[in-house]
């Protein structure tokens, strides 16, 4: 794969960090849900030997109230059907599914161009907001502790300082000595992925992955939007190369 870097055989290199938002934008969260409901299936059926169903049965049944119903009641209408306690189960199904061993896979490149960036000598972060014991499970089974120079698990301040705050945005910053115009935020949630790092004046980049359907309304505020918007990740550098010009101009 070769990639364009003018912006480091001109000069000082400008950008000196990236950083990213984790679920939808390096891996595929849906995955990370999958995982969950066999890990859920699983131990119904070893667990509920009276039940009279087999563990694909149990995760077919989890999708199809998953893409019926969304998220949040998905294991409710699963006890319902199996005749199950929810008041018993449900809090032992969240369990299960917060601490199961994630099968989960990063989307095709993100190593070799996290490697690049960081040959390059940017600094590499996570901001990420949910459980701060599930997205590090996330991390740890996407073996990317190494590459990374800087992990913010929101959750971990405060539930307060979810996106879009721009409090985690400061903090990895300052934690990495750089400026907010030196580093650049690559998400993919326009309704809270960029409003913090906007407001603090770091370079923005929503990446519109082909597989996640983004729901965007036609009334978002500008300050929500990113700066600028890819379709494949390795399209960063197109964008990294294009700020310095910007910037020797």
């Amino acid at each position: 794969m070769t990639f364009i870097f003018n912006y480091l055989r001109l000069g000082e290199k400008l950008m000196k960090a990236i950083l990213f938002d984790l679920d939808d934008t390096l891996y595929p969260e849906i995955t990370f849900v999958k995982s969950g409901f066999k890990a859920v299936a699983a131990y119904l059926c070893q667990h509920c030997q009276h039940l009279d169903c087999n563990e694909q049965y149990l995760f077919d049944k989890l999708l199809l109230y998953l893409q019926s119903y969304g998220r949040g009641k998905t294991f409710d209408y699963l006890l319902r059907d199996l005749d199950l306690s929810i008041d018993h189960y449900i809090p032992l199904l969240i369990y299960i599914y917060r601490t199961h061993v994630p099968e989960i896979k990063l989307y095709p490149n993100v190593v070799s161009i996290l490697q690049n960036l960081k040959h390059k000598g940017f600094s590499i972060g996570i901001i990420t907001d949910g459980m701060a014991s599930v997205q590090r499970r996330k991390i740890e089974a996407l073996k990317l502790e190494k590459l990374l120079d800087v992990v913010i698990c929101t959750d971990e301040i405060g539930r307060h300082y979810w996106k879009p705050s721009p409090i985690p945005y400061k903090i990895a910053l300052d934690y990495l000595n750089i400026k907010p115009v030196e580093a650049v935020y690559v998400g993919n949630d326009i309704t809270k992925d960029f409003a913090g790092a906007n407001a603090i004046n770091m370079h923005t980049i929503q990446v519109k992955h082909a597989d996640i359907m983004v729901q965007e309304g036609e009334k978002i505020n500008e300050a929500f939007k990113a700066k600028h918007v890819i379709h494949e990740l390795q399209e960063i550098f197109e964008i990294l190369d294009r700020l310095h010009l910007d910037k020797q101009n």
